[in-house]
């Protein structure tokens, strides 16, 4: 059994080409979670990481998800954190638009 890591067209091409067995993704979304009880200034640097690091790979970080109980501490911090990297897009979801000043909001 083969479980393949690249993008679409490795994906397809191993869809078309392999004779084994084979679990296929051709599309996903990568999360990163941050939990109420995590390192906050590790966290936000390994969502900086998962982010930026490689951004044309199959493994980065689509969405940012973060506990309840920390987002009023966490979404600014990270949100000046990765929103000030070029190659990054940054949304907020409605409700949380409030610790997110100056970043587009999801409709």
């Amino acid at each position: 059994m083969v479980v393949p890591r690249g993008g679409r067209g490795l994906i397809e091409r191993l869809m078309r080409e392999s004779q084994v067995p084979m679990i296929k993704h051709l599309e996903g979304i990568c999360h990163v979670f941050i939990d109420e009880g995590a390192d906050l200034a590790k966290a936000i640097r390994i969502a900086d990481n998962a982010k930026t690091q490689r951004y044309g790979t199959c493994n980065t970080m689509e969405t940012l998800l973060v506990a309840r109980a920390i987002a009023p501490d966490v979404l600014p911090s990270a949100g000046r954190h990765l929103c000030g990297q070029e190659r990054a897009s940054c949304a907020c979801a409605p409700r949380r638009a409030g610790y997110c000043r100056g970043r587009r909001v999801l409709t």
